[in-house]
């Protein structure tokens, strides 16, 4: 008992330092004073890709498989030996995956109604801060201030020509008060998708729906290590539990500080990530009390609500915002990058089974 508890100990402070390390060590890039533009391709924008990929290789290659499993075995509980069957349609993978994807949609959408309008006004650059690609296009700027002043009318910068020579704007004159809507408003139809601020954040509530899909998957695995009787099973599942995690909390490190999150709601967001693996282990001993089957049908929906999060999240969220729909060669480059990132997760997968 004590060696175990040892060590899980020891794992969530690996858990704790591989989040907080990625995340200070972008986040002093992203402080320290640029000249110019940033660029397309910036390390934080690369790992940011890398942690998508990754994201998208525990979706695809842990969280699903496994709740396809889980199906089957609660199908065989209710002598259900056709897996086609009709009956009990709501228990079956797909749908569990799609009702997460959609209730996570919902809730963000409902989250940015009731966010007072003025919310929008905060921030903004940080907002549009990973769009540096975009941002080199040229944009129809409805009201003169300084910055239009000094900005040339072609960029010469820009790598596509084309943009150049389709886009290029008149500038027209109208009130002040209009120029910032008009501006808001231009970047949102450009960018293909709106920036969402909270009152009082810097960033989307991007890290809170991975915090909860991560925690999830992490209190789930937490369970099957709790489940483990003999200390050389244990040792060897932890094991292979903790690759999976220090990659997850590394991307999670890195979606923090893409999106500027302070430090205090960081620190807090790791910690409570970092700590879930115990915190599974405690919930094995509460589960314990349920019928087996409530208990595997428990863990069935949870765990595909938490694959419905990883998707929204990574397709919606991180892979919209990082690749442009523009002709661009760093497009290209991020796309290849999250390829790496979910392939990486399935090599060190396959390594372990």
């Amino acid at each position: 008992m004590i060696i175990e508890f040892a060590a899980v100990s020891l794992s969530t402070a690996i858990l704790i330092a591989a989040s907080i390390l990625p995340y200070i060590t972008l986040k002093r890039g992203i402080d320290s004073p640029r000249i110019g533009r940033p660029k397309a391709l910036n390390g934080l924008s690369l790992s940011n890709c890398f942690a998508c990929g990754i994201f998208l290789g525990t979706c695809f290659l842990g969280l699903i498989p496994h709740v396809q499993m889980q199906e089957g075995v609660i199908l065989k509980q209710l002598n259900i030996s056709d897996p086609h069957s009709q009956e009990y349609p709501y228990l079956r993978t797909n749908f569990v995956i799609l009702a997460g994807f959609l209730l996570i949609l919902l809730i963000e959408q409902i989250a940015f109604i009731c966010a007072p309008s003025s919310s929008h006004n905060t921030v903004l650059t940080d907002a549009h801060y990973h769009h540096p690609e975009q941002s080199s296009a040229p944009r129809q700027n409805n009201g003169l201030s300084e910055g239009d002043i000094n900005q040339p009318l072609v960029d010469l910068d820009s790598e596509s020509d084309q943009d150049d020579l389709e886009e290029i704007q008149f500038r027209t004159v109208v009130p002040s008060h209009h120029q910032h809507l008009h501006d808001h408003s231009d970047d949102e139809h450009e960018h293909g998708h709106h920036h969402h601020i909270l009152p009082g954040e810097t960033g989307s509530i991007e890290y809170i729906l991975l915090l909860i899909a991560l925690s999830v998957h992490s209190i789930f695995e937490g369970i099957a290590l709790g489940a483990q009787q003999e200390l050389n099973g244990f040792m060897k599942f932890l094991l292979s539990v903790m690759v999976h995690e220090v990659l997850c909390s590394f991307a999670y490190g890195v979606s923090l500080s893409k999106q500027r999150i302070p430090l205090k709601k960081a620190l807090g967001s790791i910690l409570f990530l970092s700590f879930s693996l115990p915190i599974g282990i405690l919930v094995m001993a509460w589960i314990g009390t349920f019928e087996a089957l409530t208990a595997l049908i428990f863990r069935f929906v949870l765990e595909g609500i938490a694959a419905g999060i990883f998707i929204y999240v990574a397709s919606i969220e991180m892979l919209s915002a990082e690749i442009p729909h523009l002709p661009s060669k760093a497009g290209f480059v991020k796309a290849f990058v999250v390829v790496i990132g979910a392939a990486a997760f399935f090599f060190i997968n396959l390594l372990l089974t």
